[in-house]
């Protein structure tokens, strides 16, 4: 039962001293629901951080800490987004309804979480991890090719709209 369900029949019924007692009954339901449903996912969650965990130890040997910190993100991922996920995703979900209820609203809050996500991924690509697979993000994404291409187009692209001699 939701607040807005429990306090349309308080008010419909007037209160009473058992309601106190009732909302704290459904109350320690609900977290026994929370725990039995992470518990009955946790096999699943824990099959997909393993098989993680095994390709990176395939991928390279003695990379136990690598595979380690993969697993652990892959479990975080699976309960983040997986089955039965839904339910926590739903009061941010209604939150962000709220706020982007017109369009400019809307694009308001897209350009802030970009932004959010962008300063995130610079802070990461800037200083060397405290723990992370390899030792710093820019060095290991520099052994692909792809990579080192598209960074020097964007940055002959950017020069060349700014005005500034490619070279």
């Amino acid at each position: 039962m939701t607040i807005a369900a429990t306090a349309a029949a308080a008010s419909a019924s007037g209160a009473s001293s058992t309601d106190r007692t009732a909302d704290h009954a459904r109350a320690g339901g609900k977290v026994i629901a929370a725990i039995s449903g992470s518990l009955a996912f946790a096999p699943l969650a824990l099959a997909a951080a393993a098989v993680a965990a095994i390709v990176t130890i395939v991928a390279g040997p003695h990379r136990y800490a690598a595979a380690l910190a993969y697993g652990a993100g892959v479990l975080v991922l699976f309960y983040g987004l997986g089955p039965g996920s839904a339910g926590a995703r739903k009061p941010i979900r209604s939150f962000f309804d709220a706020i982007a209820d017109t369009p400019i609203r809307a694009g308001t809050a897209l350009i802030a979480i970009a932004a959010v996500i962008v300063a995130a991924v610079v802070v990461a690509a800037s200083h060397p991890p405290f723990f992370w697979p390899f030792s710093h993000l820019d060095t290991w994404l520099q052994h692909f090719s792809a990579v080192r291409t598209l960074e020097h187009d964007a940055r002959r692209q950017a020069l060349r709209l700014f005005g500034r001699p490619v070279g």
